[in-house]
């Protein structure tokens, strides 16, 4: 599939979103999303920016608030000068966020899917967040993650490219479809 026709499929679910599912994802980044992480913030004592990559890392294959549950340990745990906790994700995605706790180290964060989750949760609202729901939503649910970089970029184009046509930024686009296809199923 090319991007063109990737585009055609995220057009098709932002013409579902209701006025609410529109201002809910409209609002995601820079209001849920960073509402969470300063809750982070102040009960741990820690910067936004060491959050957020935190929140990223700890972020592949995991529901948004366990993402947050178990970036919330971590943090708490770094702060605390605790052991590494025991959470849901990618083993080696845990391994990554307790090493960019402790070294703030940007290389840390990397992967396609983790760095733009990163960029949008810090402000970049240009990137898009090609998770499984941004796949599922591109290829009308035939694929449900990318398989090589040529086709993260190739989905990431696509929601850069309706954005265009858009009052949204691409950020807020991926979060509009987002709202709509998990309400979906």
């Amino acid at each position: 599939m090319r991007h063109y026709a990737y585009a055609r499929n995220i057009r098709h679910y932002l013409a579902l979103a209701t006025d609410e599912q529109r201002r809910e994802g409209e609002a995601w980044y820079g209001s849920a999303a960073a509402a969470s992480i300063e809750a982070i913030c102040e009960r741990t004592g820690l910067d936004f920016d060491t959050v957020a990559g935190a929140v990223a890392l700890l972020s592949p294959r995991v529901r948004w608030w366990q993402n947050l549950r178990v970036a919330e340990e971590y943090c708490h745990a770094y702060a605390r000068g605790y052991r590494q906790p025991i959470g849901s994700g990618l083993p080696s995605n845990r391994d990554k966020a307790w090493r960019w706790l402790h070294s703030r180290d940007y290389s840390i964060i990397s992967g396609n899917k983790v760095t733009a989750f990163y960029r949008n949760l810090t402000g970049d609202e240009q990137r898009v967040t090609v998770d499984t729901w941004a796949v599922r939503a591109a290829t009308r649910c035939k694929l449900d993650a990318v398989d090589s970089t040529a086709r993260y970029y190739a989905v990431e184009r696509a929601y850069q490219r309706v954005a265009r046509d858009t009052e949204w930024t691409p950020a807020q686009l991926q979060a509009i479809v987002w709202v709509v296809i998990r309400q979906l199923g």
